[in-house]
């Protein structure tokens, strides 16, 4: 027999129920779960339990009566019965729970704190990312989905590497760019350069990862991107993810689990047929928060959306437990202002040699591939192949590249954990709040 002590009432117990083990690491700090290591189960600890819970010291047990009519939600666990014959009259028929403690209590894991910038395009992300990150001691990981590909620099709006000409080391900043390359050896310093994407002295990730003749998907972007979070953490630093691929950035903080599903060669062919505007419009009615972030003009992301979405019967991403602490700053704008910006930054585009280069691409690599189905590319091959005429082609680009912009602010806009700022400053003010709790 055994008696337990609540207030000035003693409690015997004709049935135990004996725990081994301790709270999970990563559960909150109230005693909500317990254990049972046999069996690896984890069961929620009734209500009722609170109010009779017994705390001793370290390495002794815990006490804790249950009430007898509660009893089945623990049937999972291991039984004991004792006698009840030496129980005074007052006796009451109820059941204990033992859990044996460990000599030393791990403390709650933290979860690691991570800073998302995103925004439409030409919305200024990148800068305000790079500004931050010198700030706060950061390295970005970029979300994009068109600048993974290797050679897809103006078309992207991919930023500059520092490192791309070794030639070029005595334009920019030499000690910035040695200072991140403190750790490496002087024979492993051309290595280290060839590996390492840095622009104004803060290094850059899921930047040039892919080959534009093979499809990336968002599955290689998740695994790649979360080696790269880890890196970053082991050094100390912050991880800042930037970009507008929303899609991108919640596989990552959310940890998306993406279920594999086959191709249906049938099913392609049917949808083969169909144009890209056909396409999205069946997207948008199998599931319309998939095709709120998705390039309307990409037939095979299409394809492949509607043949993911016919097969599971909803979005392909699952969100998990939340392994990330994270801020999400968005940048506001004021829609004509950012209309314009897009406009001038397409002008820009064409300066800096946008047909050019698609048309360097397209000797290395096939037109028909999924990496130039990207706004931008698409329009200057159609005009390199004679589909349209070349006045046609700047004014063809500033269109769709706007009303992907609106797509994008249409899921960004459904976000209630973004916080949007109009500048530097304020977001500033936010981080320094965030880091400090």
């Amino acid at each position: 027999m055994i008696c337990g002590r609540h207030g000035d009432r003693n409690f015997y117990f004709k049935e135990l129920i004996i725990v081994c083990g301790a709270r999970e690491e990563g559960e909150s700090g109230r005693n909500n779960s317990v254990v049972d290591s046999r069996a690896s189960v984890n069961t929620p600890l009734l209500p009722s339990l609170r109010r009779f819970q017994y705390r001793p010291s370290l390495g002794t047990s815990i006490l804790l009566p249950v009430l007898q009519h509660r009893r089945e939600t623990l049937l999972r666990f291991r039984r004991f019965y004792l006698p009840v014959a030496d129980a005074p009259p007052d006796f009451q028929s109820k059941s204990a729970i033992i859990i044996a403690m460990p000599k030393k209590l791990s403390t709650p894991a933290k979860r690691p704190k991570i800073i998302v910038i995103l925004g439409p395009t030409a919305s200024g992300k990148s800068e305000l990312a790079v500004k931050l990150a010198q700030k706060f001691n950061g390295e970005i990981i970029s979300a994009d989905s068109r600048q993974v590909y290797k050679g897809l620099n103006i078309g992207s709006g991919k930023v500059p590497n520092e490192l791309a000409n070794l030639s070029r080391i005595n334009l920019v900043n030499p000690s910035r760019i040695f200072a991140t390359l403190a750790k490496d050896s002087r024979d492993n310093i051309s290595d280290s350069f060839a590996k390492q994407y840095i622009y104004k002295g803060i290094p850059h990730h899921l930047l040039d990862v892919a080959s534009p003749k093979r499809t990336f998907t968002i599955a290689q972007y998740q695994k790649l991107a979360k080696k790269a979070l880890q890196k970053i953490l082991k050094k100390g630093k912050i991880p800042i993810i930037c970009g507008g691929t929303g899609f991108y950035i919640d596989a990552l903080i959310y940890d998306y689990r993406f279920p594999e599903v086959a191709p249906q060669p049938k099913l392609r062919k049917q949808l083969e047929k169909k144009s890209a505007e056909e396409l999205f419009k069946q997207l948008k009615k199998l599931d319309p928060e998939r095709a709120a972030n998705i390039d309307p003009y990409n037939k095979r992301r299409l394809i492949r959306a509607i043949e993911t979405t016919k097969t599971l019967g909803k979005i392909p991403g699952i969100k998990k437990a939340l392994r990330y602490n994270f801020l999400k700053i968005g940048i506001s704008i004021p829609k004509e202002r950012l209309k314009n910006r897009i406009f001038r930054r397409v002008d820009k585009m064409v300066k800096l040699g946008f047909i050019n280069e698609t048309k360097k691409l397209l000797k290395k690599y096939s037109a028909d591939l999924p990496a130039f189905d990207a706004i931008g590319y698409r329009e200057i091959i159609d005009y390199l192949q004679g589909k349209i005429s070349l006045p046609r082609v700047v004014p063809l680009i500033k269109k769709n590249t706007w009303q992907y912009t609106k797509r994008q602010m249409t899921w960004f806009k459904r976000d209630k954990e973004i916080i949007w700022v109009k500048n530097y400053q304020e977001a500033v003010i936010l981080i320094k709040k965030f880091l400090s709790e």
